[in-house]
């Protein structure tokens, strides 16, 4: 062959390659470029990873500082042994905590700083202010003062004078109180909290009207909650004052809730047996006289001091009790043996508050109260507790979708110190809500170490 031919034969095989038709998978790709289904763009697929990514744990959102504290005094109220030596040693000391300099700072760096909100207003707002920036809707806030209650209520009475400046010191506290708080917050009184001119009354079921100056005080508080959009949470207390407390309650709401608004709110104990009957009857008073009842359930704080026989028998009895009222409020349903059917849940609406450190009823409150039968419905853990629960409330829900509050004192550490001890005391009664939380904060901790997952 010649070389002439050589070049020619070449030539033609190369413009044949050139000529050859695409590949199919090449046209394939073309038709899937110039189609109104375009393949995805770099931002796309990045959105899309992001939203197959889990959402960070709900203690992610705290501070490593926040977490060991948390971790230690968990681990301190999951000890029968620890919490018993703790408490015994807080109020033994409780009268001289002022002048131990050095006593008064291992308080405040631990178990105030974990449960309380501060002393002044500077220290109270720069504390919600980090409540709401980890998306906690706002605080439920109460003034630190605590009074013994006795059996005999003679042994309670005091002088005139020394009765007046109880409830003035009282309602001075309370109106600092809402000062602090701002519009959509709650406060929470006790009425014993205005001295021991509360306690015969409260025995004897009497009108706080009936007092020229308890009276007119709760009245005043009252008005300055509602003027300033603050609702009033009524803590329930021992079982032996708890009808004096519905009593003057209801008084309170007649006269300051509205049809479409509870201001004031009553506490109702769920691991009493006759709090199924007294709901009822609330709500049956509510819709009659055409006002809004305000509910705050729990399940019990006083297991230590209240009558065994009031309470349900099993820890299992409270809780099933506490879910029943869950849905008698929110959807109308009964439970057999605690509540009816409710006909008109839909036309009597009822404020809730969820206050419970308990996952199951959170998850059942959840799932029920997009139903007809509830207006305002709120979720509530004491600050310092069960934030793996607060948190992971606003984590799984739309921003707005839920509202979550934290319950926390202010004062001075001696004035904190029997609510203090109080926490410590129903974390002996729950020593397993305790495990809970620490494993919860140790398990964040170890995810943050990188130790393994939370």
């Amino acid at each position: 062959m010649t070389p002439a031919a050589s070049t020619l034969i070449r030539t033609a095989r190369l413009n044949s390659r050139r000529l050859a038709p695409l590949p199919q998978c090449s046209i394939a790709q073309q038709i899937r470029l110039n189609s109104t289904f375009p393949a995805p763009s770099p931002l796309t697929t990045e959105q899309a990873e992001t939203a197959a990514t889990p959402p960070p744990p709900p203690l992610a959102k705290l501070s490593t500082q926040a977490l060991l504290r948390g971790l230690l005094l968990h681990s301190v109220s999951a000890s029968p042994i620890l919490l018993n030596t703790g408490t015994k040693f807080l109020l033994s000391q409780a009268p001289t905590i002022e002048r131990n300099v050095p006593l008064k700072w291992a308080i405040n760096q631990t178990f105030y700083s974990q449960y309380c909100s501060g002393t002044s207003e500077q220290e109270i707002r720069s504390t919600v202010t980090s409540l709401r920036s980890l998306g906690i809707s706002g605080i439920i806030l109460s003034y630190a003062r605590e009074i013994e209650l006795h059996d005999k209520p003679s042994q309670t009475t005091p002088s005139p004078s020394t009765a007046s400046d109880e409830i003035s010191e009282f309602l001075s506290g309370t109106l600092k109180t809402i000062s602090f708080t701002d519009p959509g917050d709650f406060i929470a009184i006790k009425y014993t909290g205005s001295g021991r001119t509360s306690i015969p009354l409260l025995h004897g079921s009497t009108p706080c009207t009936i007092h020229p100056h308890l009276g007119p005080a709760l009245h005043e508080i009252c008005k300055a909650a509602k003027q300033k959009g603050v609702n009033i949470l009524i803590d329930a207390e021992q079982s032996r004052v708890q009808e004096g407390i519905d009593n003057w309650t209801l008084s309170l709401m007649r006269q300051y809730n509205t049809r479409d608004q509870a201001v004031v709110y009553n506490t109702y104990q769920m691991y009493t047996r006759r709090s199924p009957g007294v709901l009822q009857q609330h709500i049956a008073l509510a819709e009659k006289e055409g006002w809004r009842l305000g509910v705050k359930l729990v399940r019990g704080a006083y297991l230590g001091s209240d009558p065994r026989e009031a309470l349900w028998a099993e820890k299992e009895e409270t809780d099933r009790c506490y879910n029943a009222a869950l849905e008698y409020i929110i959807s109308g349903a009964g439970t057999p043996g605690l509540f009816p059917d409710r006909a008109n849940a839909e036309s009597n609406k009822i404020d809730l508050m969820v206050a419970t450190h308990n996952k199951d009823s959170i998850a059942a409150a959840r799932g029920l109260e997009k139903r007809e039968g509830v207006g305002r419905c709120t979720y509530a853990q004491l600050m310092g507790m069960a934030d793996e629960l607060s948190l992971g409330l606003v984590t799984s829900a739309k921003r707005g979708e839920v509202e979550v509050y934290k319950y926390a004192v202010w004062g001075s550490v001696e004035e904190c110190v029997k609510y203090l001890v109080r926490r410590a005391m129903e974390n002996r009664d729950a020593t397993g809500r305790s495990r809970e939380n620490r494993e919860a904060v140790w398990g964040e901790l170890k995810r943050r170490w990188g130790l393994g997952s939370a």
